[in-house]
């Protein structure tokens, strides 16, 4: 393995550069020996780009989730500083005969110390050259930011984001490799000069008000923006006219969007699943191949948090107003910062229904499905994704998959860590009844593809979930199939106390453990082992009793899980879901040659006025599109792979939504009903060739 010294090139040299060719900021392929080298990808500078060899992810790294990668730190001083450059861009080009994702990490501090980070990536098919670009954000340090939402706005000291001028390392990383990968990268560039932070900025006086009476950032513009209200009208006849020009793709396709001149299975009047020349696929009702092409989150409801923030908002309607009063509601799961507050059920009002309103005249459950209907097809997709309305799922008439719910008693934790104690006699009654009492419709619809239960369980955030249970009454079911494992095992107490360390006097005693004693390893794999298949095979089943034609999706893994999760849900599910916030799955496989389902992936920015880009940001809308394009096509690209549903249809508040806060920009429509142009554009180009592509050699 060889390693070069690097040259940074610091940002003094940018001045009065950023009007003609973009200065070099960090060139990787110079010996001056300005920069510290770590990691496990080798380097090698190679006509004026630095050539990296990454190994295959096995042991630790395929285990743990984590990746090769190369590290740059500084060898003299404690920061890099790229305060003058607003977009921090690389030519980087896949030299591999394979799909790459790769990840670009800014690890620094905030400026008060604490550490941060951001990520960036870019997926590349084979051969691929494209530019990889990191957006920094103008920081001013204030201290009236608004609370309430998941990220603040442009400006204001992110949390999660270092400061520009304090950025202590940067890694590169392969994510998942699943054999030996080549990619050369070239030196990064400032592509833009940093964006001035927001006059509003400077006082309490100038900022607030600082949603405007659409819902939206008051303190910067983009294209596209809501600034009155004969805007809507403008906006729905562009829509019209460009619905009218892309009429849904029938050609070729079955009435549930199968590949209608492809091979013909066996039709059992139901989705099922069946390998095809070495790749899953579904098969619909009529027995042709499908791959599902979805949208998540085909609800009308989106409101934000109004009580104890008053002054955050231009415009809010009294509470007897004719036409928007009727929009105001209350939040029943308070978050954090109302809590804070001592206000566990505040008030909220819905700017979205209040658009839609604005746009329609008219902002009810039917018309928000019309909407929807003549929308997705129109955009390419075949699939109405998860968290839908049963107005959607009725007026859209197309495939579509639906989540039920667990219930029980709560062995820990609360969202998004809480489990309920699979042990209980009725915990499989309880899924049954939550099916047929929520989607009774749904049980024998043709056109429903199959059903989650529950979503993002995090057992990889309880790897010690019996040192929990141990603590519980004695009548607790989990606590006693506990004890009835230990019991299994020891046959003694006394084998098990010499093998704890404790001292229990007998099985009846065991109790939450001594100050210092951790239960083995080796017992608590067993008891999540166990816990894991109790709770996989009662959900399928529970699927099976009250919906026996529909498939089991699984429980929407949240990324990386632990091996026994994702080996449980393997056995019992007929599908493997998972919500992938990557750039590339290509290579992203499971524990068993098993179809899967990703339930979510996004892209977004900062571009349009956002407090949060999301999971997966990217320096504009025409850049998401490329990832979303780049991410589809892998999925296409992997043999495991069904299907791809992307979160979300509209963006979440930018005041944030009800619960945690959360105002992802990263909608197909804005919150003003806008759509989000260039990402239609890359889904009708993916959605017409769904099958072309999957299929192609």
């Amino acid at each position: 393995m060889r390693f070069r010294r690097i040259a940074i090139l610091f940002p003094g040299l940018l001045a009065g550069a950023l009007c003609g060719a973009s200065p070099t900021v960090l060139d990787l392929t110079t010996a001056a020996g300005a920069v510290k080298v770590e990691g496990n990808i080798s380097s090698c500078p190679r006509n004026g780009r630095l050539e990296l060899t990454v190994p295959a992810a096995s042991g630790l790294y395929a285990e743990k989730g984590l990746f090769p990668n190369i590290r740059f730190a500084p060898r003299n001083g404690k920061y890099f500083d790229f305060s003058e450059a607003g977009v921090l861009a690389a030519e980087v080009e896949n030299l591999s005969p394979y799909p790459i994702d790769i990840v670009l990490e800014i690890q620094g501090e905030l400026p008060d110390g604490r550490k941060a980070l951001s990520k960036s990536g870019i997926a590349l098919n084979a051969g691929e050259k494209s530019v990889l670009r990191h957006r920094f954000s103008p920081v001013v340090n204030t201290s009236f930011a608004p609370g309430g939402v998941f990220d603040p706005f442009p400006g204001f000291p992110n949390p999660r984001r270092p400061d520009p001028a304090r950025i202590t390392r940067i890694v590169l990383m392969c994510r998942r490799p699943m054999r030996e990968f080549r990619f050369a990268v070239s030196p990064f560039v400032a592509e833009a000069p940093p964006e001035r932070p927001a006059a509003a900025l400077a006082s309490p006086a100038a900022f607030y008000p600082c949603i405007d009476r659409f819902g939206q950032y008051r303190h910067a513009d983009w294209p596209g923006k809501i600034r009155r209200e004969a805007d809507f009208t403008a906006a729905r006849e562009r829509e019209e006219s460009d619905l009218a020009a892309h009429p849904p793709r029938t050609a070729g396709r079955t009435v549930y969007g199968g590949w209608a001149d492809g091979p013909t299975l066996k039709a059992t009047g139901h989705f099922r699943v069946e390998k095809y020349r070495g790749k899953w696929f579904f098969v619909d009702p009529a027995g042709k191949l499908f791959w599902s092409f979805g949208i998540n989150c085909l609800y009308p409801a989106n409101p934000t948090c109004v009580d104890g923030r008053r002054e955050y908002f231009e415009w809010l309607p009294e509470r007897d107003d004719p036409k928007f009063g009727g929009l105001y509601g209350v939040n029943r799961r308070s978050s954090a910062f109302y809590r804070k507050k001592g206000i566990e059920t505040p008030r909220t009002f819905d700017f979205h229904l209040a658009n839609l309103l604005r746009k329609y005249g008219d902002c009810s459950p039917e018309q928000f499905a019309r909407i929807a209907a003549r929308r997705l097809p129109s955009w390419g997709f075949n699939t109405v994704g998860n968290w839908n309305t049963a107005e959607v799922r009725r007026i859209c008439r197309m495939p579509y998959v639906v989540q039920a719910k667990a219930a029980g008693s709560p062995l820990l934790g609360t969202a998004p860590y809480n489990l309920y104690d699979v042990f209980e006699p009725g915990f499989q009654a309880a899924i049954e009844a939550n099916m047929k009492r929520e989607f009774r419709a749904a049980l024998d619809d043709p056109y429903c593809i199959g059903f989650f239960v529950d979503n993002e369980v995090r057992w990889d955030k309880l790897p010690r979930l019996a040192e929990h249970v141990i603590a519980m009454p004695a009548e607790t079911p989990a606590r006693r199939a506990l004890a009835a494992r230990l019991k299994e095992k020891y046959r003694t107490i006394d084998a098990l106390n010499r093998a704890w360390g404790t001292g229990y006097p007998g099985w009846d005693g065991l109790g939450r453990l001594p100050a210092g004693k951790r239960i083995p390893e080796a017992d608590c794999r067993d008891f999540n082992r166990l816990a894991l298949e109790r709770y996989y095979r009662s959900c399928r089943d529970a699927v099976r009793n009250a919906a026996p034609r529909k498939l089991y999706l699984g429980s929407r893994f949240a990324g990386f899980q632990t091996l026994d999760a994702a080996e449980a849900e393997a056995e019992y599910a007929d599908v493997v879901s998972a919500n992938l916030y990557y750039r590339s799955i290509a290579h992203y496989t499971g524990v068993a040659d098993k179809p899967l389902l990703v339930g979510e992936f996004h892209f977004g920015t900062t571009v349009a006025g956002s407090g949060s880009p999301g999971l997966q940001e990217a320096s504009g809308r025409e850049e998401c599109a490329k990832a979303f394009t780049r991410y589809c096509e892998s999925a296409l690209y992997n043999p495991n792979c069904v299907g791809v549903h992307y979160f979300r249809y509209a963006d979440q508040p930018v005041s944030g939504r009800t619960g945690d806060d959360e105002n992802m920009q990263v909608g197909f429509v804005d919150g003003c009903d806008t759509p989000n142009q260039p990402m239609i554009d890359a889904a009708r180009r993916i959605g017409n060739r769904l099958y072309e592509i999957r299929l192609k050699r």
